[in-house]
């Protein structure tokens, strides 16, 4: 069977995944790994968000990754993992098994 990430009639992106072991993966429209990047703590929901990949984490943050797989920005406020992002208008929104929203406006 054929995965697509895109539309048909347009190119096939990369899909990021992140997993339980603490990685960040990095498909092919085959179903093929393509990279795999260690992290610390294991992102539970991923969000492309103004250009970023953003991840929430285990560890309760919020990280801005590269297309290298590295931090550039962590966000703090959750005492508990961060389990949902959503982008609504310009900003960037969180959900915590801390029982919180939280909403992000980064310039």
């Amino acid at each position: 069977a054929s995965t697509r990430t895109s539309a048909p009639g347009r190119p096939a992106l990369p899909l990021p995944a992140g997993a339980a072991d603490r990685t960040l993966r990095v498909w092919d429209a085959g179903g093929n790994c393509v990279r795999t990047f260690p992290l610390e703590s294991a992102p539970w929901c991923l969000l492309v968000w103004e250009g970023a990949l953003w991840g929430g984490m285990a560890d309760n943050g919020i990280q801005q990754f590269d297309e290298l797989g590295n931090t550039h920005k962590t966000l703090s406020g959750h005492s508990k993992g961060v389990r949902c992002l959503i982008a609504w208008f310009n900003s960037m929104w969180s959900g915590s098994l801390d029982m919180t929203a939280k909403q992000w406006q980064l310039q």
